[in-house]
């Protein structure tokens, strides 16, 4: 099977952050007996990836496709339908990190990050912005140089001015008050069960931000977790949004980490 790309004339989105794009793409189907069937794809003919392993991680990045089967007929031994794969390969800003370079902060809480912190703990921040970090509660956590030390238990969002408006750069919580069952509550962040990523000894999963968003408590954002314990987790940045695929599918929310929309 040979299965190619309709050119609907729709413009590639952010195709500077795209390292590969492939408009012919082969699909492996393998039909067994009890009429289930496996999978795999190619983007030379040669070398086949099974698609029940869509993601990987490899020499610092992640890569990956994204794979729809759609069923023209159901037969099984007549069985017509196509295949739409969109590949993708993100590479970190640090390679000793998964994380995408998209987390710069912005007024909508989708780019933000979150820490969990113990009391008195310091804690480096990733990258220093040219303006002044503010902490909102300097009760909870203070600034230092470029880090940030806990002083308490509770939640404290840290910002800087920009333009005479605040612009929200990491939320910070100290103390063990969890949820769901891993984050705080004031994350308002959503993991349900999803799997997990090793790199490099941590552990990365998705959650998606509930937030309010084009009259649904959910965004068209997933945000990339880390730990390093199973118990302390902190956000690099949001790896995926509903906007990356392009035409017709903008404004459409991403209501769970297995990539599933909500119109």
């Amino acid at each position: 099977y040979e299965g190619k790309h309709d050119n609907c004339g729709n413009p590639p989105v952010r195709i500077s952050s795209v390292e590969l794009h492939s408009t012919v793409v082969w699909l492996k189907v393998y039909v067994f007996a009890n009429q289930t069937c496996k999978y795999s794809y190619s983007f030379d003919g040669e070398k086949y990836t099974a698609i029940d392993r869509l993601f990987d991680v490899t020499k610092g990045a992640w890569i990956g496709a994204k794979i729809g089967l759609f069923c023209i007929s159901p037969s099984v031994k007549e069985g017509k339908g196509y295949a739409d794969v969109d590949y993708f390969r993100i590479t970190p800003v640090n390679s000793n990190e998964i994380r995408q370079a998209h987390t710069f902060p912005d007024l909508s809480g989708a780019t933000i990050r979150y820490y969990m912190l113990n009391e008195n703990e310091t804690r480096e921040l990733p990258f220093a912005t040219r303006n002044k970090l503010f902490s909102g509660n300097e009760k909870v956590a203070v600034i230092e140089g470029n880090s940030v030390k806990a002083r308490s238990a509770g939640d404290c969002d840290l910002y800087f001015m920009q333009n005479g408006k605040k612009q929200l750069f990491a939320r910070i919580t100290v103390g063990w008050q969890v949820q769901n069952p891993i984050l705080p509550y004031s994350w308002k962040m959503y993991v349900p069960d999803t799997e997990a990523h090793n790199f490099d000894g941590k552990i990365y999963i998705y959650g998606s931000l509930d937030m309010e968003y084009d009259g649904h408590f959910c965004s068209p954002y997933y945000i990339s977790l880390m730990t390093p314990d199973l118990k302390r987790w902190e956000s690099h940045g949001y790896s995926y949004t509903a906007f990356d695929e392009g035409s017709p599918y903008p404004g459409k929310i991403l209501w769970d980490s297995d990539g599933s929309y909500h119109n």
